[in-house]
């Protein structure tokens, strides 16, 4: 399997990862917990009977049944309602923080394959190279023309570079590992998996920050409008509930003297009205609104210090970023056409025998520093456009 394109390989990763899958279900959980939020409580019926008859002008009361019903202030349903829905914006932002940084993360592990396959060409050129030259070396060598700490010096290189190519093939297995993992994998994912990636990261035009399009900044927003409607509630926990109730009292037949009364028996209908006074529980109520006061404080500065480190991390990725583009600039217009003219000189006094192959070795791997230099400076590059692209929040679509 090969993906073509960061975006392919982040809807797999959307589609697989179990951490974006628990966060979809605490978003599913925290919208369906909206419902559980009631205009009213349910009511309460009760029935009774009474040990012993009372009399009564209608006649004895046998039993008795009883509807209540407690009716909350509005405001206390509205502050709960409220609490409900910004707790399910608080799992929204969540998910799309998590998306964000999954984002970010593909985007930087794109850019990192793309850097190791170009060290991986410009080592194999060196190793072509030096291949080439130790061949010769070896025939002067025997002949004598050369010294053994020359010939030497050459295998040293050669054996290095080698090995430079091999830790580059362990970096793509750890960035394949770590693919794997994205995918919901408990392996690396198996090669071939990447393309061959060529400067694919075009660099974004320059943009304002918005701190408040970032997803940490809105779960931090959401957390704020909880503890707003958390005080609500707790301000309106001092009102007292209306309770209504009614009564309807089963009444038997009155008899005077073993005669039934006529027009007796008539069953009774009480109806009552009360409020619920909250008066053991009034320093609970304090105390949760004391506490929801701190609350908004802790979040209010939490907010602020993420917006600060947001700002901070742009700036210095922005610095990063001018610094790297310099560095390209310099490398790719002054460095390499300069190394470039240096070696078509040598490589004309080589053919005409005034240099000798060591020398063309020299100007040939000093041009493929420079080439390392600049696929450096690209990869810091991309790296930083990725992290500003991250603080501001930018998605794919």
């Amino acid at each position: 399997m090969t993906v073509e394109s960061q975006r392919e390989l982040l809807e797999l990763a959307l589609a697989n990862n179990p951490q974006y899958m628990a966060k979809q279900a605490q978003l599913g959980q925290s919208e369906s917990e909206q419902g559980k939020v009631n205009w009213l409580p349910d009511p309460t019926i009760g029935l009774g009977a009474f040990l012993e008859p009372v009399e009564t002008a209608q006649g004895p009361q046998i039993a008795k049944i009883s509807f209540a019903q407690n009716i909350p202030w509005l405001s206390k349903v509205k502050a709960a309602q409220k609490r409900s829905l910004h707790q399910t914006g608080i799992a929204k932002a969540e998910l799309d923080e998590f998306r964000l940084g999954m984002q970010k993360e593909i985007d930087l592990i794109w850019s990192e394959v793309e850097y190791v396959q170009t060290l991986k060409e410009i080592y194999r050129e060196k190793i072509e190279f030096l291949a080439n030259l130790e061949d010769v070396l070896s025939i002067q060598y025997q002949s004598g023309s050369v010294s053994h700490a020359g010939f030497s010096k050459t295998q040293m290189q050669l054996l290095r570079y080698n090995d430079k190519l091999e830790d580059l093939e362990s970096r793509m297995t750890r960035i394949r590992l770590n693919v794997g993992e994205l995918l919901g994998l408990d392996q690396p994912v198996k090669a071939p998996f990447f393309p061959i990636i060529i400067d694919t990261n075009e660099p974004h035009d320059e943009l304002e920050l918005v701190t408040s399009n970032h997803p940490r900044v809105e779960k931090l927003d959401q957390q704020l409008a909880v503890s707003h409607a958390r005080q609500e509630l707790a301000r309106a926990a001092f009102i007292p509930d209306v309770r209504i109730g009614m009564d309807y009292i089963l009444t038997g037949k009155r008899e005077v003297a073993g005669i039934e009364v006529d027009d007796s028996g008539k069953d009774a209908l009480v109806l009552s009205a009360g409020l619920a006074i909250p008066i053991w529980s009034w320093s609970s109520k304090r105390s949760e609104l004391k506490a929801s006061e701190w609350g908004e404080k802790q979040v209010m500065a939490m907010k602020r210090a993420q917006e600060i480190n947001i700002r901070t991390q742009y700036e210095l990725n922005l610095s990063r970023l001018t610094e790297s583009k310099r560095q390209v600039e310099l490398i790719s217009s002054e460095l390499l056409p300069r190394s470039r003219e240096i070696l078509n000189v040598i490589q004309q006094e080589y053919v005409s025998q005034s240099a000798d192959i060591s020398k063309l070795n020299r100007a040939n791997q000093s041009l493929l520093d420079l080439e390392l230099e600049l696929a450096s400076a690209h990869f810091s590059t991309h790296k930083s456009e990725i992290e500003l692209n991250y603080l501001r929040g930018l998605t794919y679509e």
